[in-house]
């Protein structure tokens, strides 16, 4: 049961012997024994054998190569010309669906099947695989046909699975008619020339009239289906179907959605930063620029796109050129700006322009649905927040409230005296000063804060504030300003700035007034 098993190589040789001479006698009844379904189906049922010679069961090559593996075999043959791989395998491993339920192959396989033939052209070092051959030219005239005629469910058909998702699925069929497909040959097409690598196989096709294009087809699961069509564009440069579709068709859309006044679909095709600026502060589609959806169905000139980003340039017979900026979010494409070039040269960006009318209705009617942010600078401002118009916040209770800008303003009245711990004797609190004479400072400590007086109809209980009176002295030293505290009075004894209680021991609580603070507000 081993792989290079002389008896599994001859039964495999067998098997390759009685394809090439069915293949040479085009029986049909017998190649569909000898080949595996799939490739019987879309290669040898629907080929013209003629067109592609093998090898003769009878050519007996100098050298040839065998590649054995668990259930399948390569035979390679050559000749001067070309070198013909033929792949096989077991009618069990073909039944499976994929690699996880093929069988364990215990012991030699007394059959083997016709999988796949490549043939290698030795000059021009390309392959190209019978189911290329023999399908691949019909599925791309096809392919381009459907394309001419609007035949939306023949190209979702034909096409691969992304292909598909990314671009017919989006599609709408009343869309097909506004397509701009101008730059894609139309009429008979003759294949010219047709090249496989690996999985992809590119086919050239030119029209009548001589113009040109590549059809890329890739295998998806035995079948062969359209990947992408590439022809040149205005500029000469290369145009991607695929591309130019997944870009035009917000672009469509946007056109319609205006021409129908559809705001949500306009919105639905406008990338978020549209929306916000502009979209979500107007009801309806403006009624000007009438002629915009008209602009945007004109022939696509040129595409350029990154991962991100896309711009697209349109143009037409007597008509302005438009750009299109797009932006990709959230897997797909949406409008992010377009300009209209102006007889004068200069440009018409339309999110900029709509953005600035909705400005200036807002300044012509200010109670249009938009509050306007100011700066309230009233003596009843909440510390300097600035806010929208409207009810002001209520201070909360008990809170000190520091104003961002301008001089502290004293947050004591004359209803509600203070209260405290009483250290000092009680001194007679001077007028409060005005508040053009208050420094931009909050002063903690001898001489440092504004006093007033407590009202005579206060209750005795309330202990009554103090405040020292005499000035401070301070020092700087290595950017740090000291504070010595009182400079004119005497110090008194520390009996007398301490108290002492009972228990004999000494009270740790000292004058505050020695130890000021200043801190300075911006």
């Amino acid at each position: 049961d081993h792989p290079g098993s002389v008896l599994r190589q001859a039964r495999a040789m067998n098997a390759v012997t009685d394809f090439l001479a069915a293949y040479q006698e085009d029986n049909q009844e017998r190649l569909q024994k000898l080949t595996e379904e799939k490739f019987f189906k879309n290669a040898i049922s629907v080929g013209d054998l003629t067109m592609i010679k093998l090898p003769s069961p009878e050519f007996a090559p100098k050298d040839f190569e065998i590649q054995s593996f668990a259930g399948q075999l390569t035979v390679m043959i050559p000749d001067d010309a070309t070198v013909v791989r033929i792949d096989l395998t077991t009618p069990d491993v073909a039944d499976a669906k994929d690699d996880r339920k093929r069988p364990v192959t215990a012991a030699v396989e007394a059959e083997f099947i016709i999988e796949d033939v490549t043939i290698y052209d030795r000059q021009t070092q390309q392959q190209r695989t019978l189911k290329s051959a023999f399908t691949a030219p019909a599925r791309g005239a096809l392919f381009l046909s459907a394309l001419q005629s609007h035949d939306l469910p023949m190209l979702r058909q034909i096409s691969t699975r992304d292909l598909v998702e990314s671009v017919w699925s989006h599609i709408d069929p009343s869309l097909m008619d506004g397509l701009p497909l101008t730059g894609i040959p139309t009429g008979e097409m003759n294949l010219q020339n047709s090249h496989v690598r690996g999985e992809v196989t590119e086919l050239e096709f030119q029209s009548a009239n001589g113009q040109i294009c590549s059809v890329l087809m890739r295998d998806e699961n035995g079948d062969l289906k359209v990947e992408d069509i590439q022809y040149p564009d205005p500029s000469a440069g290369v145009a991607s179907l695929r591309t130019q579709l997944m870009l035009t068709v917000p672009v469509i859309e946007l056109a319609n959605a205006w021409e129908n006044q559809d705001i949500q679909s306009v919105r639905k095709n406008s990338s978020l930063d549209f929306n916000r600026l502009v979209w979500s502060n107007l009801p309806a589609v403006p009624e000007h620029y009438q002629a915009l959806p008209e602009l945007l169905r004109m022939p696509v000139q040129r595409t350029q796109s990154t991962e991100q980003r896309a711009k697209i340039e349109l143009a037409g017979d007597g008509q302005p050129a438009v750009t299109v900026l797009l932006l990709k979010e959230n897997s797909s494409w949406v409008i992010d700006e377009v300009s209209i070039k102006q007889p004068d040269g200069t440009q018409l960006e339309l999110r900029k322009t709509l953005r600035q009318v909705i400005a200036q209705q807002f300044l012509n009617d200010p109670s249009g649905g938009i509050k306007q942010a100011r700066f309230n600078d009233s003596p009843e401002t909440d510390g300097g927040v600035v806010r929208a118009v409207g009810t002001g916040i209520g201070k909360p209770a008990g809170n000190l409230t520091l104003q961002s800008y301008g001089k502290p303003k004293s947050t004591q009245t004359a209803d509600a005296p203070l209260e405290g711990l009483d250290l000092t004797e009680e001194d007679p609190l001077p007028k409060t000063a005005p508040a053009s004479q208050q420094t931009g400072t909050l002063h903690f400590g001898p001489s440092s804060a504004v006093k007033t007086k407590a009202p005579t109809s206060s209750s005795d209980s309330a202990p009554p504030m103090t405040r020292p009176k005499s000035a401070t002295q301070s020092e700087e030293y290595d950017g740090v300003v000291y504070f010595t505290g009182d400079t004119t009075a005497k110090p008194k004894p520390e009996q007398e700035t301490a108290t002492k209680p009972a228990n004999g021991r000494r009270s740790t609580i000292t004058d505050p007034s020695q130890h000021p603070i200043e801190i300075p507000v911006e």
